[in-house]
């Protein structure tokens, strides 16, 4: 094997092993919460953004901040960019994007519909989060290819210190009851701090 041809394959293992190694423990958490005081906050998505909605209102009102959802179990981020975006109030400026699990089977189609999103978000000045679905820690092929697209399209990952389990999910998707509860709390704490 000559030299060259060995870095290169030593390059890619270590780039695929960093990409498994995020996935499955995701950035610490910022050191400053995403919101200023009382900020609206806009949720986007499909099923894992339906399972969250409620219980992360309800840690966000209290402390002042509405949240403005559009989420539908299914949604793609085809049909979300085709949903368009519901109003919003002024002072929003983060978006969180529960988006991709239902893109795995092709998500480099999905990638004008993405781009289009954003460039509509940012004309608004609202920054983009995306959420990573929790099946994603198991890390396949396909999950790897809509992670990669989200970052190609420059949309950070909302930084959470764990993923909810999916496996008691008979589609191996889904958190459960309390799963979502403690999803909603990691992801208020990334948003508003600590309660």
């Amino acid at each position: 094997m000559n030299l060259p041809l060995f870095l290169g394959v030593f390059g890619l293992i270590v780039s695929v092993t960093a990409l498994v190694r995020s996935v499955k423990h995701p950035p610490p958490m910022e050191s400053a919460p995403l919101l200023s005081t009382g900020a609206p906050v806009l949720l986007l998505g499909d099923s894992i953004g339906v399972g969250i909605d409620a219980p992360l209102r309800a840690l966000l009102l209290p402390a002042g901040h509405e949240l403005i959802s559009s989420v539908e179990s299914g949604r793609s981020i085809r049909a979300q960019n085709g949903h368009g975006l519901p109003a919003v109030p002024e002072g929003t400026r983060v978006a969180l994007l529960s988006l991709g699990s239902n893109d795995t089977n092709n998500p480099d189609a999905e990638e004008s519909d993405l781009r289009a999103l954003a460039a509509k978000l940012e004309k608004l000045e609202i920054r983009p989060y995306w959420i990573l679905p929790p099946s994603f820690a198991k890390g396949t092929a396909a999950q790897k290819r809509v992670i990669n697209l989200f970052d190609r399209v420059g949309i950070p990952m909302l930084p959470v210190t764990k993923l909810p389990s999916v496996d008691s999910d008979p589609l191996g998707v889904h958190p459960t009851p309390t799963g979502y509860k403690e999803f909603a709390a990691d992801i208020a704490a990334t948003l508003i701090g600590a309660p």
